[in-house]
């Protein structure tokens, strides 16, 4: 069994890819006979006698699904080394979100002002979730008359100034210089939002639908109709069982 615990290395990132790829050649292994045998199977029952070649057209399915999901590993592992918080941008469904943050954890320390006062320095509380203190007057850190805060990353330094809510959302504060925000409810956290996330991530997903459906349509010679059953069933039955597996596979070999 490969170790997927071990700790940064450059050859603990090559094992870990390569726990991407044997990930990849068992669903390849295990797929091809399924959709051979399956196939003549459904089809001797459903019509008068199965499609020809099938011993190749099972194989040949499984090879066009195997190149999607390397695809999309591919792009998830190389997204997520890109990304500064070293998350995979296109994960299991439950897991998908289209913020994208600065750090995995929030920041250890910020300084705020006040309308009414003078820079103060606020360190996190790490026995309480996104509670930063003084640690000279004790106060708690709250949004409340707060001009700006600032934060240091990487050596670089960001300052977020505050916008007025719309109505009913939290107070936020924004870096108009690198694009990132800080809310209320996430204090600690720079993130921003990516619309292109989205669309890419509902891509994905639709490009798994198409190519189940043509594989039993083209290339397994189903009618449309058993076609797009059969697709729809297997879609969903790996976008919700064999993806978990996939996807954290994925996020163990992001650096």
């Amino acid at each position: 069994m490969l170790n997927l615990d071990c700790p940064t290395s450059q050859s603990c990132l090559e094992t870990r890819v390569l726990s991407v790829l044997a990930t990849l050649f068992v669903i390849a292994v295990v797929l091809a006979p399924v959709l051979w045998l399956g196939t003549v199977f459904a089809q001797g029952y459903f019509y008068t006698e199965p499609a020809r070649g099938l011993f190749w057209r099972g194989p040949a399915a499984a090879a066009v699904l195997f190149f999607f999901y390397l695809f999309w590993s591919v792009l998830n592992i190389w997204g997520g080394n890109r990304t500064a918080d070293k998350r995979i941008p296109f994960p299991y469904i439950t897991e998908f979100t289209n913020t994208v943050d600065l750090v995995r954890e929030p920041v250890d320390q910020f300084e705020s002002k006040k309308k009414k006062g003078l820079p103060a320095l606020y360190k996190r509380n790490k026995l309480q979730a996104q509670v930063y203190t003084n640690p000279d007057s004790q106060e708690n850190w709250s949004a409340a008359g707060v001009e700006w805060i600032k934060i240091r990353h990487d050596g670089e330094e960001y300052k977020f100034v505050y916008e007025k809510p719309a109505e009913g959302q939290y107070t936020r504060f924004v870096d108009h210089a690198h694009g990132w925000e800080m809310k209320e409810s996430r204090i600690g956290i720079p993130s921003y939002s990516s619309f292109f996330r989205v669309l890419v991530y509902f891509f994905l997903n639709g490009m798994h639908l198409v190519l189940w459906v043509a594989c039993f349509w083209l290339l397994l010679r189903f009618s449309i109709s058993y076609a797009v059953l059969l697709g729809g069933i297997f879609w969903l039955a790996f976008t919700l069982i064999v993806f978990a597996v996939l996807f954290e596979a994925a996020k163990s070999a992001v650096a």
